[in-house]
């Protein structure tokens, strides 16, 4: 049975809250109809003999399954559609951490390191390092960035050579701006860089590192008498091969001969022998020769003022949220792209350059808005 409504409200309140207002021309229920005002209430709907209807609507509308268990039915779209699809999605410019590179040129990047929030020094810093690596060109990463806040934040990285090349900058060039250590930083950033048979410093790249550095390296003989220096040794092991031959000439000649050969092998001709047996007849003074038979390969790490903080040091940071796709990308790029995301979220300004083998140079500049890193690559072609 139905009930008398208007908008929801029973006549008989109606009526009621009317006699209190006199309104005698709406006091019963005929009044009401032949006003036009009368409305009569719906029947209630049945849940389940609306469950097919309801079924259909979903279907129709959401491209539901009959069933409305959230099972989508596929659609057919063309390449403009998508791409009109994907520009009305919430994504970020880069498509949820893709790094898409720009290209600039030298002069351009000069310009964009001047925006960037660094000391003035430590943008001088990021140029001079620029220019260094467009001329010694080869696989390198250089990290620019404030140490207080390096240190502070927890920057991970770890050493490959047991900080043999940190020992070298420390003795050598502590500082790669400053005048007094320019010309020794960029000799051991070029032996650093360059590489022949393999990725390891050997003997040839430790007697031009030495040479560039305006330090003496001298031969010494694989003999090892222990408690004997290498001097004692040589003069006690040639004056007992000159007691011998002073009793055959010939022999003495021989000997003569082979020495000469030695030396001339020794000195000239280190890249005919293998390097673990030319090695042996050599002594690098200082902290050159702990820098032997270890990898060139890690970071070089500076500071914004040009001090070496680390070098040959393994990143420890993933960039699990961005990535690059790009050509030549390789463990290098996906390192300084992971360094370069955590200065973002951390709020470090600075920089990572980028060299690789084809000669190609990058430049990843962290962001605290962005999604990802920023990444420019060096156009050197311009």
């Amino acid at each position: 049975m139905t009930a008398d409504y208007i908008d929801g409200i029973h006549v008989s309140t109606l009526l009621a809250l009317l006699r209190e207002q006199a309104r005698p021309d709406l006091a019963s229920k005929e009044d009401w109809r032949r006003a036009g005002l009368l409305t009569v209430q719906p029947e209630k709907i049945n849940v389940a003999s609306r469950k097919t209807e309801v079924q259909k609507i979903l279907v129709k509308k959401m491209q539901l399954s009959p069933r409305g268990e959230g099972v989508l039915y596929p659609e057919k779209m063309n390449a403009a559609s998508v791409e009109t699809e994907v520009e009305k999605m919430q994504l970020s410019p880069r498509g949820e951490g893709v790094l898409n590179p720009e290209k600039m040129n030298v002069a351009s990047i000069k310009t964009e390191v001047e925006k960037m929030q660094l000391s003035p020094r430590g943008r001088g810093v990021l140029n001079h390092l620029l220019k260094l690596l467009l001329t010694f060109r080869g696989s390198v990463t250089v990290v620019i960035a404030d140490e207080n806040a390096m240190r502070l934040k927890g920057a991970r990285f770890k050493s490959l050579d047991r900080n043999g090349l940190k020992g070298v900058f420390d003795e050598y060039a502590p500082s790669c701006h400053h005048h007094g250590y320019r010309k020794a930083f960029q000799v051991i950033l070029q032996s650093f860089i360059a590489h022949k048979c393999s990725d390891r410093w050997e003997t040839w790249s430790l007697r031009k590192l030495s040479k560039g550095l305006g330090v003496e390296c001298f031969p010494c003989y694989p003999i090892k008498i222990s408690g004997i220096t290498d001097k004692a040794t040589a003069f006690t092991v040639g004056a007992t091969i000159l007691a011998i031959c002073v009793y055959d000439f010939e022999v003495l000649i021989a000997c003569v001969v082979l020495f000469l050969l030695l030396v001339v092998l020794t000195w000239t001709c280190d890249w005919i022998l293998p390097d673990a047996f030319v090695s042996s007849f050599y002594t690098f003074p200082g902290s050159l020769n702990s820098l032997r038979r270890h990898r060139k390969d890690g970071a070089i790490v500076i500071s914004e003022t040009g001090k070496v903080l680390a070098a040959a040091v393994k990143v420890d940071h993933d960039g699990d949220d961005c990535r690059y796709d790009g050509s030549g990308s390789g463990t290098r790029h996906s390192a300084a792209i992971g360094l370069a995301d955590w200065m973002g979220r951390m709020n470090i300004p600075g920089a990572v350059l980028v060299g690789s083998e084809s000669g190609a140079l990058s430049l990843v500049l962290p962001s605290a808005t962005a999604d990802a890193p920023r990444l420019i690559e060096v156009d050197t072609s311009v």
